[in-house]
């Protein structure tokens, strides 16, 4: 979408495109959540170990038996977040639908004999 919103000059089909992939991210979060809190829950009850139930953390650090587990975000994770991150700052920093490209004018402008144009 982003391509897409960059050829055509469209910066409302980026904002979609960015409420998109924050949608698809909160959505994934919880679904990954949810796995994890079934991985710990549904336990067999025949199992040689016998534990209580228990969630493994998201992000940060746990102790569940006499396991410590600390998980943290991967590379691809944190990327993913930068690009989150820049999405709005870019579509700040773009400024208005106005058809321009930041320091020149359309080349109608200057075809119409828009004022700074050496038309004659």
């Amino acid at each position: 979408m982003a391509l897409l919103a960059g050829l055509t000059n469209r910066r409302w089909l980026a904002a979609m495109g960015w409420l998109l992939f924050t949608g698809f991210a909160v959505y994934m979060f919880y679904d990954y959540a949810l796995w994890l809190h079934r991985y710990g829950h549904d336990l067999d009850p025949r199992a040689a170990i016998k534990l209580e139930t228990f969630t493994p953390p998201l992000i940060g650090y746990a102790k569940m038996a006499n396991f410590k587990v600390l998980s943290l975000p991967g590379p691809g994770t944190v990327l993913l977040g930068l690009a989150w991150i820049l999405g709005p700052l870019v579509l700040l920093w773009s400024g208005g639908d106005s058809g321009e490209v930041r320091g020149r004018r359309r080349s109608g402008d200057l075809a119409a004999g828009a004022p700074g144009s050496h038309g004659g």
